[in-house]
């Protein structure tokens, strides 16, 4: 269940993808309470914050999960999906994000 948006950590691109900070409810105390949530005209997905503190390691942990999805055979990206995957990659090597 999603408590709230976490207001002051947001990262993106307009029109192409977002990753948003979410306080989530948990059923137990040792359970994350934090979420980065990735969407847009990319592959939607959520992070734990365990291991991706800011958005940068958040973008950075999403990447590495698509690009493993499908060198694995998991998924097929389409051309789409890919330039904008490729968009992402430069945006991260560019940009001084979180």
């Amino acid at each position: 269940l999603i408590d709230r948006k976490i207001d002051l950590v947001d990262a993106g691109i307009g029109g192409v993808f977002g990753v948003f900070l979410f306080q989530v409810e948990t059923d137990s105390p040792e359970d994350d309470a934090f979420l980065w949530v990735v969407a847009g005209d990319v592959p939607a997905t959520h992070l734990s914050c365990e291991n991706a503190r800011t958005p940068r390691q958040a973008l950075r942990k999403y990447l590495d999960a698509m690009n493993d999805r499908w060198q694995n055979g998991t998924d097929a990206p389409t051309r789409a999906v890919r330039e904008r995957l490729e968009l992402l990659e430069q945006y991260l090597s560019k940009r001084r994000i979180g």
